[in-house]
């Protein structure tokens, strides 16, 4: 099949039939008629029914339009509407136009509404997945799913040949190929490994990684934007970057490419108004290239270019960029579809389309950092956020700041943010009401990275617009009054004029509601080009207009800042004049004390520029850089005669919003002019263990949300909350899911608890949302509220391991499956406060109230410690590259049997070398007291180097590992030798992480791990509480109690110290007792004995204890 030929059905259909559906593939013709349908299709002028595949309900439809660009969302609306009038679910359909060679071959689905067992033409979840053909097209894609693959098995062969995902993985693997060759590294791509050293790319005067590495971010993001320039043409067909500039054949014709032609088309034409280019640039094809503006092609400091008298660059010698490599990326570039429009979640193409630029980019960004070893976006945090999680969390933000500022009813809201539900039922007073709290709304990602969720907020509010305000008249007229700006002003009346009212929605909404933070100063500059791109697509393009009809980009330096969310500036006070903070800060109450510079005029002038420097250009634009600087600097001097130089003038001084440096505080009021905190706050924020990156947690001990055993997106959250609208404000994160338990995160619950009202939480357990990632994760929304002491919430979770991102389709849209569970839990903050946030439902939580009450007993944090803490045990991969002369998995601080009879220990050394147990030896009851591995057991007072000399050997052993050893105690101790007490006599080791709780009854010297926790106590028997730990009641309490990481039990110290334990009589614990010693010696003889039968009297006598009905025995049971 030739998929770049015109669409023809009868070869088409031959195609289907012989090569591509299932063998009961029916071919049966039918037109529809459209007077038959329940509404009058705008753009839709025939129907006609293929034929069917009976084994899949699938309908084949060819349906033929009128418009030559496939108007694609109402195109997608009017499909949807016609399926669900003939109850189809699922179809493939050719959509084609007579004014255009080119057609589209889609899959659409959609869910019908049943009621009664009736189905409605009611729909929900509409999809359609379209592959782009035709004489335009670029068909190695569809080349190679839709022949290549053969026919298709079932429907899920079927879905995944139209995935989105399929064709973005495997775009961006050719990327990252390309990018690993050009800046240096390694890189393995299924069987494919690739060791490009330090790279082709050649820098001046440099060999930095990570200079070299930004440097290739930089250039392939200017690329792909340009190529999305290609695309877009004016009505003779001209593109706005010609094939003379910008394709694999230029490459050919202009040798030393990136000199000849990238560097003057980046920082001599795009960069530059057409009235002030060099001559050379008048003639063709250069005078076809539009002035852009907006910095995206501002010589960055590290572009390394400096033009020579001659117009020709001073390092063409000394930066190499091989035209081979850039040829490869370009021809990666032209065998995909490019698409300007962004895919939605209703209406997706298998293209190339600008949200793949955030997922490139994200990706880009974890690239090897020689330090550690990690990925760099591992060691920052950062994972990309799936597009229908982004649009989910987009949607629920914004639904409740709706529903909060315009009381109007919840479905007429959820309507409004719905593609494929053009019908709205508001009246005109209802719509002014949504433009009025729209045009006031403040929203910020404090972790913007490639901006997606900025973009998502966006292209959400612009739906609204459309949906409420499509002449842009309402819209138009509230941003006229609010801009002082004349050159704004004109933008938008010549706009409006000409009926580009998504232009004007859109600079609207950048102007007044968005803004985005990052650490990263390359993250700030993709989500800056997102926006950009965002704003071409709705430009139309004129040859004969003034620079092709194309505005020059906004300068977006006060919307996304590079700056470190989490420090704010010092504490801000007021000083009489003539006297200095430190000398006299008790002059003023806390209440009395103001920010310096806000009774400031110069406050006023700032305001002014940034919203002036927004569409500013050319010699002015240069001039409100000045004048900003200008305006800073006096209030900076001024800050210095009130301060005598206190640190808060200093930083304030130091923030430049022209440079591309990142900033080391952030600061809302003085970088954006915002006072009163944002309306929405919305992130995916970076998570990070202090003990995997200390670094990142330089400079942020000293904050009052700051403890130990934290994750650095706990800071994220807590400085999220103080960034909201008192008592308005929505916070929206996806993040870890186990804060609600987790020790490390107490100051965030409290402060959540305190500060907050939880809206929804949303669990997706074990399922991995970031597929780089191995954590778990949930959805929250938060809103600012100190009062409300007493609330139910959204709860939901996936209940099984073997989710699929299906359920989790399915949890976000509250569709009901086995899989899911649906709650809404009552928070009492009194309750919770200084607790763990646990939720059940209803009938548990009766069962586990009652447990509670009947206990009487419950262990105190002596009784209770963690195994040993190494942190090195054996010899990894990672260890290798600093000692290759090791050999992998050689015992460190764990020996095994060999090791220990090989390393010739005198009786002395011997006293050191202990017992170490592991889940091979440990089981549910029973410990087997035959071990196979030794630990080194040497205490913090080994950090005294002097203290191994009696120990030669183990010296010996451990100097072989210096370079590697981290341990508190290094060079010779281990990190965290714990109490030696717990590891002897008596005891109850405890599995940390396990599928069932599993405590195991030793009474020998039995040395463990950090995975495992030890119970030693004198006011309990022993035997008796392995029996009552063991038991389904209490697996039961720390399933809805304790901590969970998926369906696995995690049992940190925590949740044992909040085991509700009974004490009864000695007399009463020995059936208990005398039941363990049975399962202790059964297993004895034979460690794989079935004891389930003994271990059920246990758990019926437990029920007893704990006075259970029939009835909640039978729910722990299930």
């Amino acid at each position: 099949m030739d998929f770049s030929q015109p669409y023809n059905q009868d070869i088409f259909l031959g195609f289907l039939k012989d090569n591509f559906l299932p063998n009961d593939f029916v071919i049966s013709k039918e037109k529809i008629n459209l007077t038959d349908l329940s509404f009058k299709p705008e753009r839709i002028q025939k129907i006609e029914l293929l034929g069917e595949v009976l084994s899949l309900d699938l309908k084949i439809y060819e349906i033929h339009h009128e418009s030559e660009n496939d108007p694609r969302v109402t195109l997608s609306r009017e499909t949807f509407r016609i399926m669900a009038n003939y109850s189809t679910k699922k179809a493939l359909i050719l959509f084609y136009s007579k004014n255009s060679p080119n057609y589209r071959f889609s899959l659409t689905t959609i869910d019908l509404k049943l009621e009664d067992t009736r189905v409605t033409k009611e729909y929900s979840n509409p999809r359609r997945y379209s592959f782009f053909l035709g004489p335009a097209a670029k068909t190695r894609t569809p080349e190679q799913y839709l022949e290549n693959k053969g026919r298709i098995k079932d429907f899920d062969d079927l879905k995944n040949r139209f995935s989105i995902e399929i064709v973005n993985k495997e775009f961006y693997n050719k990327i990252a190929e390309v990018f690993t060759n050009l800046a240096g590294g390694s890189r393995k791509i299924g069987s494919k490994s690739i060791n490009a050293g330090s790279g082709a790319l050649k820098l001046p005067s440099t060999n930095d990684d990570i200079l070299r590495k930004e440097f290739t971010v930089r250039l392939i993001g200017r690329l792909v934007f340009c190529w999305f320039l290609k695309k877009k043409h004016s009505d003779s067909n001209i593109p706005l970057l010609p094939e003379e500039v910008l394709s694999v054949n230029a490459i050919n014709e202009n040798k030393n490419y990136y000199h000849t032609i990238l560097e003057p088309l980046f920082f001599e034409v795009l960069n530059t108004p057409i009235n002030e280019r060099e001559k050379k640039y008048e003639a063709i094809p250069w005078n076809q290239i539009p002035f852009l503006n907006g910095g995206l092609f501002n010589p960055h400091i590290h572009d390394f270019y400096e033009p020579g008298i001659l117009g020709i660059s001073k390092h063409i010698g000394n930066l190499e960029i091989p035209d081979k490599l850039l040829k490869n990326l370009f021809e990666i570039f032209e065998t995909y579809n490019f698409t300007i429009d962004e895919n939605t979640s209703v209406d997706v193409e298998l293209s190339i389309d600008p949200e793949m630029l955030g997922r490139v980019f994200e990706n880009l960004l974890a690239e090897i950092n020689p330090e550690t070893g990690e990925t760099a976006r591992k060691s920052t945090g950062s994972y990309y956020t799936p597009r229908p999680i982004v649009e989910y969390m987009v949607d629920e933000s914004l639904k409740q700041y709706l529903l909060t500022k315009t009381g109007l009813d919840e479905k007429k809201i959820s309507e409004l943010l719905i593609y494929h539900d053009e019908n709205i039922n508001l009246n005109n007073k209802e719509k002014e009401k949504i433009v009025d709290v729209l045009d006031k709304i403040k929203i910020i990602d404090p972790a913007c990275g490639s901006g997606a969720f900025p973009m998502g907020m966006l292209q959400k509010m612009l739906l609204i617009l459309q949906k409420i305000d499509p002449d842009s008249q309402k819209w138009f007229d509230k941003k006229l009054e609010s801009i002082g700006d004349k050159t704004l002003q004109k933008e938008l009346k010549t706009k409006f004029k000409s009926d580009n009212f998504n232009y004007i929605h859109k600079i609207g909404i950048i102007r007044d509601a968005i803004y985005g933070v990052d650490i990263q100063p390359i993250a700030v500059e993709i989500s800056k080009l997102r926006f950009f791109l965002s704003l071409i697509v709705d430009e139309k393009v004129n040859d004969i207009k003034e620079n092709r009809g194309i505005e020059p980009l906004p300068n977006l330096e006060f919307k996304f800042v590079c700056a470190n969310s989490l420090i704010g500036l010092p504490n801000k006070v007021k000083v009489p004049l003539g006297k200095t903070e430190n000398k006299q800060p008790q002059l003023f109450k806390k209440e009395e004390q103001l920010d310096w510079f806000e009774a400031d005029k110069d406050i006023e002038i700032l305001k002014k520029l940034r919203d002036e420097y927004l569409r500013s250009f050319g010699e002015n634009k240069k001039k409100v850089e000045k004048k900003f600087q200008e305006v800073q600097t006096r209030m900076f001097k001024h800050g210095l005669s009130w301060g005598g130089g206190n640190s808060q003038t200093l930083k304030l001084s130091q923030w430049n919003p022209f440079s591309e440096e990142k900033c080391d505080w952030f600061d809302p009021d003085w970088m954006f002019g915002i006072k009163n905190g944002f309306d929405i706050v919305i992130a995916n924020p970076p998570y990070i263990k202090e003990y995997t990156n200390r670094e990142a947690f330089d400079g942020l001990r000293e904050s009052h949300y700051y403890q130990g055993k934290m994750d650095i997106w706990y800071l994220f959250a807590c400085k999220g909350i103080d960034l909201l609208r008192e008592n308005t404000g929505y916070l929206t994160f996806i993040a870890q899911n186990n804060w609600v338990t987790s020790y490390g995160a107490t100051i965030m619950r409290e402060k959540v608890l305190k500060e907050t009202q939880i809206i929804s939480l949303i669990d997706f357990c074990d399922y991995k949302i970031f597929e780089t990632a191995g954590i778990q994760t949930m959805i929250m929304i938060f809103r600012a509220d100190k009062k409300n002491d007493n609330y139910k919430f959204d709860y939901r979770r996936l209940t099984v391991k073997d989710s699929s991102f299906e359920n989790v389709l399915d949890l976000i849209n509250k569709k009901e499956n086995i899989k899911t569970e649906y709650l809404n839990p009552v928070i009492t903050r009194n309750k919770y406060l200084n607790n763990s946030l646990t939720f059940s439902c209803s009938n548990n939580e009766v069962i586990l109230d009652k447990i509670l009450e009947q206990s009487n007993f419950k262990l105190t944090e002596k009784e209770v410690a963690q195994g040993i803490v190494s942190p090195q045990d054996y010899v990894i991969e990672n260890h290798l590259k600093r000692l290759p002369h090791l050999t992998l998995n050689a015992g460190i601080f764990i020996l095994n049997n060999k090791d220990k009879n090989d390393i010739p220990f005198t009786e002395k050394e011997l006293e050191l070398i202990k017992p170490a147990y592991t889940t091979k030896e440990l089981g549910k009851y029973y410990g087997i007291s035959n071990n196979s591995e030794w630990v080194i057991y040497t205490d913090s007072e080994f950090k005294d180097p002097k203290n191994i000399k009696p120990y030669p050997n183990i010296k010996k052993h451990l100097d072989k590992f210096q370079k590697v050893i981290t341990s508190d105690n290094k060079p010779y101790g281990l990190h965290r030798a714990r109490d030696e007490r717990f590891f002897k006599d008596e005891k109850i080791i405890s599995a940390r992480k396990c599928i069932e709780p599993t405590f195991t009854y030793t009474d020998f010297d039995c040395y463990v791990s950090a995975t495992f926790y030890v119970i030693k106590t004198e006011r309990l028997n022993l035997k008796y509480l392995t029996a009552i730990l063991n038991s389904k009641l209490v697996a039961f309490w720390l399933k809805n109690k304790g901590k969970m990481q998926g369906q696995n039990y995690q049992i940190d110290k925590e949740p044992l110290l909040a085991l509700p334990l009974k004490n009864i009589s000695d007399t009463d614990q020995k059936p208990f007792i005398d039941i363990v010693d049975k399962i202790l010696t059964i297993k004895q003889r034979n460690p794989e004995a079935d004891t389930s039968s003994l271990e059920h009297q246990i758990d019926q006598m437990v029920y007893k204890l704990y006075n259970l009905t029939e009835a909640e025995i039978k729910i722990i049971e299930k």
